[in-house]
């Protein structure tokens, strides 16, 4: 009887918790709405022809001897086109980095360094125009035995960044960042092109280790540079942009949160379920097969 009425209290304590909020301050919020207008735009129409797929990966403007260049990932090979005429000029293949569906992003800095990311191996490469290899690094994940490690995409809100020299590399946790192996989860890796050895790395927000945010789109990244010597960082559950300098040794936060959210909520769902009722929502438990079940940290 002890036993059971000891549980029982556990049980009720633990479904007595406070979830936590992240409360919107509203610190000097906007009162007026900002329209961008259609009146006024050209249409750029790019020649891909019939070499490329329907499904390229990921793009890029650049500046080439004083012209701008539209640069397409598709498969194995990077295509550069004029932005003016729209006409394919060059292309770069990228086959030594990897099998041709693994490759997820790409930086191109200049001709003799290009910065492409081979997600299932979790390799970034730099090759010159030729496709040649020119330097390789490993980018540390949860089943490595490192210390610390990312999730590194390098797609959309992620693209690889490269600045002064120095390569950022980001991604999300596909989970509960709570549930991660000592929290070791990072939001990016910062690394130098010229060296082999990591040069630091961007702690996640510390509301994200202390909280459930729902596993999946909240615990997204989303950065840019801002000048020739640093870069800035949004996270969904934060209402402020974080910006840093070159080596993420000092930085500073800019409020940029929505006049019509008053707060963030930590969900109480177990990511699991939430996962399960994502992918099979009519019977998760009869229907759903063992191999959606994610393992949280690892990707």
């Amino acid at each position: 009887m002890k036993k059971n009425l000891f549980l029982l209290t556990l049980l009720l304590c633990s479904c007595s918790s406070e979830l936590m909020v992240n409360r919107n301050p509203k610190t000097n919020v906007a009162q007026d709405s900002t329209m961008i207008t259609m009146d006024d735009y050209i249409t750029k129409e790019i020649n891909v022809g019939d070499i490329i797929t329907n499904r390229p990966v990921c793009s890029q403007m650049a500046e080439i001897e004083g012209k701008e260049k539209y640069m397409l990932l598709d498969m194995n090979k990077m295509y550069v086109f004029d932005w003016q005429t729209g006409m394919l000029e060059d292309s770069v293949d990228f086959h030594n980095c990897g099998k041709i569906t693994n490759l997820s992003g790409f930086a191109y800095r200049n001709k003799d360094s290009i910065m492409v990311y081979n997600y299932s191996t979790k390799r970034m490469y730099c090759v010159n125009n030729d496709g040649k290899i020119i330097g390789e690094w490993k980018i540390p994940r949860s089943d490595d035995s490192s210390s610390e490690y990312v999730a590194a995409e390098a797609i959309n809100g992620t693209n690889i960044i490269c600045l002064n020299g120095a390569s950022v590399v980001s991604g999300p946790i596909f989970g509960n960042l709570q549930d991660s192996p000592d929290n070791k989860e990072r939001a990016s890796l910062l690394f130098s092109v010229n060296e082999t050895d990591k040069k630091g790395w961007m702690r996640f927000p510390d509301i994200y280790y202390q909280a459930n945010w729902g596993g999946t789109y909240m615990n997204s990244v989303s950065h840019c540079k801002v000048d020739s010597v640093s870069w800035a960082y949004s996270f969904p559950i934060e209402h402020y942009i974080h910006k840093y300098s070159l080596s993420f040794s000092n930085g500073d936060s800019i409020y940029m949160g929505s006049r019509y959210i008053d707060e963030i909520v930590e969900t109480d769902i177990n990511f699991v379920e939430m996962i399960l009722n994502y992918y099979c929502p009519l019977n998760a438990n009869l229907l759903c097969p063992t191999s959606l079940l994610p393992v949280v940290g690892h990707m």
